[in-house]
Formats: structure tokens, C-alpha cells, sequence
């Protein structure tokens, strides 16, 4: 096969090197940053999201839907970056204060427990706790989130696998949940790396700030 070239590092480069690569291609990506700066970008990686509204509307029906969904069912590798590291649109300060204000209070109540993923020299490499706790009936569901830069390293099933360890012989829990959209296969290989089993899936649940989506449903037994 002949090389492709493609030129521009952005969302559509990016995707565009990574589905013909997939596919057996030899690709050649050119980007201008960092020799050259733009005064919308901040960091000289590729795929840099310069404007919060890049992705639009999750909105059934709408344009912008209509070819995510395409790009989901393609397997595309920038939909699945977005989903997995979705935030609410104006996580500002005040919004990111109350997140933290409510880990901090579930540690007094007992409700879920949050844990900063440091490593030794990188500082900040992610986040992952028990976003929901039931002591009485002894379960609980974890979460996490892996920065961007800190990706392809393990973080993520070293971390699952550390809160597992944690819920079952520090808190006595018998049962372990993630819950994950079907179309973040990322994050089910973590899963199963991890020791997880899928129950099922839940058709069409709300996933966060109105969107919905198809969740699977993993568990994880004390005994197993």
C-alpha cells in the first residue's frame, strides 16, 4: 500500500492517521506546532480542542449527532478520547469546588471516597475513587479518569486494581461495579484486565449532563 500524507494535527487529522494506520496503512502526519504557534492553541500536542463547543450537540436527530453516531460505530478513536474524559459544559471554579466539597463530605458520611493518582516525578496523573458507596449492604461502584498525558502506561487498571483490593479488604465490600458505555472499548479492556465480569447492559440510560447511552454493567465479587 502507498503512504499517505496528511497534513493538520487536529481533530480530523488525528483521526484520519489513526483509522488508515489501523486499517495497515503507512501514514506520515505533518503538524506546524511547535515550530509554529497559533493563538488559539495552548500545548503543542496534537488533537488539541481550541473551542469548548468543537463536538456540539448529543442532541438525537441534529446534524452534529447524526455524525458522531457515524464516527462512534466507526470505531473512532477521538469519540472515544471525548467520552471518556467528558465534563460538564462550564466546569468552572465554583463547579469544581462543589465536586470536590462532596467527595470531602462523602468521606464524613460514608456515601463514596475520592483518591488523586499521583505518580512519583509526573504529579497529577489522574482521579479514582468509589463514586458511589453503600457500607450497609456493603457495594459499591467505581470511577476514574486517566489525564491525557498520562495515558498507555497501565494507570488506569493499576488504579482499578488498587480501589478493588481497597473495597474488598479495607472496607469489607462483597460487590464492585463499573459502569461503562459500550462504545468506550478502552475502558472495557481495563475492566477485564481487572478481573471484571459484564452482567448485561442498560439500554438507553442517562450517562451525564443529558446524555444517554448503552451502559455496561461489570461487577467484581469478593470471592472471585
Amino acid at each position: 500500500m502507498n503512504e499517505i500524507i496528511i497534513i493538520g494535527g487536529g481533530l480530523a487529522g488525528v483521526e484520519a492517521a489513526w483509522q488508515a494506520a489501523n486499517g495497515g496503512a503507512r501514514v506520515r502526519l505533518f503538524e506546524m506546532r511547535p515550530v509554529k504557534q497559533t493563538p488559539a492553541h495552548r500545548t503543542d500536542k496534537l488533537a488539541e480542542i481550541v473551542c469548548s463547543n468543537s463536538l456540539k450537540s448529543d442532541e438525537p436527530g441534529t446534524a452534529s449527532y447524526l455524525l458522531k453516531e457515524e464516527l462512534r460505530r466507526g470505531g473512532s478513536l477521538v469519540m472515544e478520547a471525548a467520552a471518556t474524559t467528558r465534563v460538564p459544559a462550564g466546569a468552572d471554579e465554583t463547579f469544581v469546588r462543589g465536586w470536590i466539597r462532596r467527595y470531602g463530605g462523602g468521606w464524613q458520611d460514608g456515601s463514596r471516597a475520592g483518591f488523586a493518582i499521583r505518580g512519583r516525578d509526573d504529579g497529577f496523573l489522574g482521579f479514582a475513587g468509589l463514586v458511589d458507596l453503600d457500607l450497609e449492604h456493603r457495594e459499591g461502584e467505581l470511577g476514574y479518569m486517566v489525564a491525557p498525558s498520562a495515558r498507555g502506561r497501565g494507570i488506569a487498571p493499576r488504579a482499578v486494581e488498587l480501589l478493588t483490593r481497597w473495597g474488598f479488604d479495607e472496607l469489607g465490600l462483597i460487590r464492585l461495579e463499573l459502569r461503562i458505555d459500550v462504545q468506550n472499548p478502552a475502558s472495557e479492556r481495563v475492566a477485564e484486565r481487572t478481573g471484571y465480569l459484564r452482567d448485561g447492559v442498560l439500554r438507553n440510560v442517562h450517562f451525564k449532563e443529558g446524555l444517554r447511552c448503552d451502559l455496561g454493567v461489570w461487577s467484581r465479587l469478593r470471592q472471585d
